[in-house]
């Protein structure tokens, strides 16, 4: 038996292990995305929304007023196709 290739073999090895590297691979860090509002953008976001508000307040507070007076009317036949309208979205 020749002694001579086994150590031919195990200085392969370590030939061959001392050649990896044992560093970690150079991780890029993830990218995100990012969006800017200008303050114009903001301002009129700002507007839209207080008109609305006041509107929405207005209309609620009337409703209220002729709820309490007793004054207030409905129409039956648009709550029933309102009514079927939903059902109907919500089963197809």
């Amino acid at each position: 038996m020749n002694i001579d290739k086994i150590n031919e073999v195990s200085k392969l090895t370590k030939l061959y292990n001392s050649n990896k590297v044992n560093s970690k691979p150079n991780v890029m860090p993830a990218k995100t995305d990012k969006i800017e509002i200008s303050s114009a953008a903001r301002a009129l976001n700002g507007l839209g929304n207080s008109g609305l508000d006041i509107d929405r307040n207005k209309k609620v507070e009337s409703i209220r007023n002729q709820i309490q007076n007793g004054t207030y009317n409905c129409d039956a036949k648009l709550i029933a196709q309102s009514i079927m309208k939903a059902i109907k979205e919500s089963t197809t």
